[in-house]
């Protein structure tokens, strides 16, 4: 697979800047896509993110961006300062409740 990756790499780098920025493009315009849950609901990335991963982080408050961890901590302010230290400017931060922890309603 690292092979055909650094072929990829190789033909996109040797190509005219206006044909390199259509690459680019694409690639951005499929990363943007949202993915589906399996039916033919679509989900937003991030809650896809958070549903496969939130066992990882049970307990944590996760700063999720596009579909990926962008920074965590033990509370709001670590998880924010995290992701803006790793070059996310508006992620999505939540509390990842324990998986046997009792649901919260309101009034």
């Amino acid at each position: 697979m690292q092979a055909v990756l650094d072929e990829i790499i190789k033909t996109v780098v040797n190509l005219k800047p206006e044909d390199r920025q259509k690459v680019i493009q694409a690639v951005q315009e499929e990363e943007r896509k949202t993915k589906t849950n399996g039916e033919d609901i679509s989900v937003s990335p991030d809650t896809v993110w958070l549903r496969e991963n939130r066992h990882r982080y049970s307990g944590m408050y996760v700063a999720i961006e596009n579909g990926e961890l962008v920074g965590q901590g033990k509370n709001f302010r670590e998880a924010d300062k995290d992701a803006k230290k790793n070059g996310s400017q508006k992620p999505f931060i939540t509390y990842v409740f324990p998986a046997d922890s009792e649901p919260f309603g309101g009034w």
